[in-house]
């Protein structure tokens, strides 16, 4: 795990996120029944902050929102990660954008 070594103590900081992310749970889900709304870009950062909710447990939804310029290895990865996280029983969602309806039947 991630550690860190203080003047006073070691701290486990996934542990301590997992502690967080539980502890506002109820208020997640105070503001909506769904629980976590998290938002997946496909990059470094939202990809823990998924596993971290994952990992705890909670009440969540994820959502990627396809902007239309993504790099074509980050739209594989993210499908990639829908079909894993929906298999965990997570729901997942792609948005795609919708402009002028000029892209209505686009299969992502």
């Amino acid at each position: 795990m991630l550690n860190e070594h203080t003047l006073f103590w070691e701290k486990n900081k996934v542990e301590i996120s997992l502690a967080r992310i539980k502890e506002f749970e109820p208020m997640a889900l105070t503001n909506d029944p769904a629980g976590y709304y998290v938002c997946i870009s496909g990059g470094k950062d939202s990809s823990v902050i998924q596993e971290l909710c994952i990992m705890a447990g909670v009440k969540c939804e994820f959502v990627h929102n396809h902007t239309s310029v993504d790099h074509p290895e980050t739209v594989y990865f993210v499908h990639h990660e829908k079909e894993r996280v929906e298999s965990l029983g997570y729901p997942f969602r792609i948005e795609i954008p919708r402009f002028r309806d000029e892209y209505q039947g686009v299969g992502l």
